[in-house]
């Protein structure tokens, strides 16, 4: 999961929940116990997300019926995919919906709003998801997530103030903000694609370099934890956090979402850490 978002909830951009975040299912369990177990359901939540605001709904659009379980849907997975596309939901999916062309970034006074771009305006459903989504999680609402995302994108538009005043500095500052992985980075890139169209923002790879980056700075610190003497249960737990690090890092070796495998495994090994990944990378499949 962590591979797939970084340690971002899927759904507000905050930083997942205790810097580790929920194994939330985009479908509830409760609605749809027959996916508890389907990986594409799996997304990272934040608690308010996961458990104040969704909990166990799953709005459809009026009149519309519910997938049921289907045997032949485990026999053929595209069959499931497909049928999975058919069900007329209301909430974004964050993995297969194009949240990139659909939702955008207003500023109203000095609050950052979520909204629905001019794409999702000219296509009624598109724009009734996009409404319905920012509504029911309270992305315009819940007053500690709009102050959070207004401060990563103020500190932005200071950076690309002093970038357009001639400091090139602050264009990498932009660039780290807007990045894929970290909280709110798709709410300053949409600030700051549109107020610096020609400041050259991360692409994917570079994003998917930072994560690989934090990652095995992530190791680091577990390993510096590790090596002191520590009450047992904080010993297995650190022990946990740094087995799910090195798991990232072998999802990303060996399945990398952007580049290719060489590529990733050449930014583990210049981190250090590829004999300590490759045992992980080998047992998957």
């Amino acid at each position: 999961m962590y591979a797939i978002t970084g340690r971002v909830c899927a759904y507000c951009g905050s930083l997942a929940s205790d810097n580790r975040g929920d194994v939330e299912h985009y479908r509830p369990q409760s609605i749809y116990p027959w996916l508890t177990y389907e990986f594409t359901n799996y997304l990272i939540g934040c608690r308010v997300c996961n458990t104040s605001r969704k909990s166990k709904q799953f709005p459809l659009f009026p009149r519309s019926r519910r997938l049921q379980y289907k045997a032949r849907f485990f026999a053929n997975p595209d069959a499931l995919q497909e049928a999975l596309t058919r069900e007329r939901r209301l909430l974004l999916d964050p993995v297969s919906d194009p949240i990139d062309e659909w939702v955008d970034i207003e500023e109203e006074g000095n609050v950052a709003r979520v909204c629905a771009s001019t794409v999702a305006a000219e296509n009624s459903t598109a724009l009734r998801i996009v409404e319905e989504t920012i509504k029911f999680f309270g992305l315009n609402t819940l007053v500690d997530l709009v102050t959070e995302r207004d401060t990563h994108v103020q500190a932005a538009l200071i950076a690309l103030r002093k970038w357009k005043e001639g400091d090139s500095a602050k264009g990498d500052v932009v660039c780290a903000l807007s990045n894929r992985y970290t909280p709110h980075g798709w709410a300053v890139r949409r600030v700051a694609e549109r107020l610096a169209p020609t400041l050259a923002l991360p692409s994917a790879q570079g994003d998917l370099k930072w994560l690989i980056e934090q990652t095995i700075n992530y190791i680091q610190k577990a390993d510096a934890i590790l090596a002191k003497p520590i009450q047992p249960k904080d010993r297995k737990l650190a022990q946990s956090r740094k087995e799910e690090a090195c798991w990232t890092l072998a999802t990303l070796w060996k399945d990398p979402p952007v580049a290719n495998s060489s590529v990733v495994e050449g930014w583990i090994t210049a981190g250090g850490r590829r004999a300590e990944i490759e045992p992980f990378f080998n047992q998957l499949q």
